[in-house]
């Protein structure tokens, strides 16, 4: 059996403490972190591992090997930071049997076998989370599952003091996870120019942090904020728009012959608002949407960034033209939700999904603020 250790990250919050050092071979107890880790994966059988290294890569490479406690040690280096899915998709490569573990870098577990999840596995599913209940949530977030165990949706960091389950960090995948991955749009444009996709949470503080944190040259949002590195990281409309009108005088083409041909392989709703009374009602309504979402086709949970991210596959379970995804989450700023939806290739099924997903939000409360791309100006 296999397993993934991520253990790629700068550390930032240890500050002095880990910038010679990675994280995972900081001492606790008598040991380091990865070995208390492999005496966890050597429990279930586990006779390869991958780290998904990055910051301090030669530095594990000579203190690790190819051999520790045991346990064959390979290593996926990931050369720019690729966040977290990119770290666990770059690792994959290696990945010649299913299921396998992942594993982040600063999980210490006690009394805790992995075998229970192992047990609960089962060859339909696309992965497990091992979730932790704690009594007061609003340092990490919550995980919404329903009587089942399965997955709702991810809730952001809150306000409001409550107990509930939060990410263990501990997953058991099928090599199927793969599809849940984004791949769309915006990652085909980066991957086209070399560069490496990262998601990151709405808002601009946010998204400094995720670039200084990567070194990214640029990032943006779909609501038109974009952030360019050599501007320090500010939001800046004006750039974009210049290179913009450079592109289309060196190609000698309109904005609407550069633009078409996108719209056409990925159509998009654009970002659609809708107004509820409360902010709890907003929260009720993500999942009222993630309960609902199984009858609108082969769904699977993206990484839960920011809000609620869904992708359905294709027919055969591909990613190919009949797949299509949604994001809807709170606004930053106001008592909004936001709702955005891509397909691939087929605009008559973002008509139908996107239609699907805002009646759903009307039928409870929601008011619909922005008018759909397709609707006629003279339209209420």
């Amino acid at each position: 059996m296999q397993a993934i250790i991520l253990c790629g990250g700068l550390a930032t919050r240890l500050s002095e403490t880990t910038k010679t050092i990675p994280k995972i071979l900081l001492n606790i107890g008598n040991r380091t972190v990865l070995d208390w880790q492999l005496q966890l994966l050597k429990g279930v059988g586990v006779e390869e591992v991958i780290l998904a290294s990055g910051h301090l890569h030669n530095v594990l490479y000579e203190r690790v090997g190819g051999c520790r406690r045991g346990v064959r040690m390979r290593y996926a280096r990931e050369e720019n930071r690729l966040g977290t899915g990119g770290a666990i998709r770059n690792a994959m490569k290696q990945i010649k049997r299913s299921p396998f573990f992942v594993l982040n870098g600063d999980v210490l577990l006690t009394d805790f076998s992995l075998q229970k999840m192992l047990d609960r596995f089962h060859g339909d599913m696309m992965g497990l989370l091992l979730s932790i209940y704690v009594d007061d949530v609003r340092p990490y977030g919550q995980i919404v599952s329903d009587e089942s165990g399965k997955i709702i949706t991810f809730r952001e960091k809150q306000s409001v003091d409550s107990a509930g389950y939060i990410n263990g960090g501990v997953y058991l995948f099928d090599e199927t996870i793969a599809a849940a991955f984004p791949k769309g749009a915006v990652e085909h444009a980066v991957f086209s120019g070399r560069g490496i996709p990262m998601l990151s949470r709405c808002g601009h503080s946010f998204i400094k942090a995720g670039m200084r944190e990567s070194q990214a040259l640029f990032a943006g949002e779909a609501s038109g904020h974009y952030y360019f590195r050599d501007n320090f990281y500010a939001d800046n409309g004006m750039i974009p728009f210049l290179l913009v009108l450079e592109y289309l005088s060196v190609n000698g083409i309109s904005l609407a012959e550069a633009v078409n041909p996108l719209r056409a392989a990925y159509p998009v709703s654009g970002e659609i608002n809708f107004s509820f009374e409360t902010r709890c009602h907003l929260r009720d309504a993500v999942d009222t949407v993630s309960a609902a979402m199984h009858v609108w086709g082969n769904s699977c949970l993206e990484a839960p960034i920011d809000g609620l991210s869904v992708r359905f596959l294709s027919g055969d379970g591909g990613l190919a033209r009949g797949s299509w995804r949604f994001n809807l989450r709170e606004s930053n700023t106001e008592p909004l939700l936001r709702l955005n939806v891509e397909t691939i290739g087929d605009a008559e099924l973002l008509i139908e999904k996107t239609m699907q997903i805002s009646e759903k939000l009307e039928s409870i409360g929601g008011r619909r603020e922005t008018k759909f791309r397709w609707e006629s100006e003279n339209s209420v």
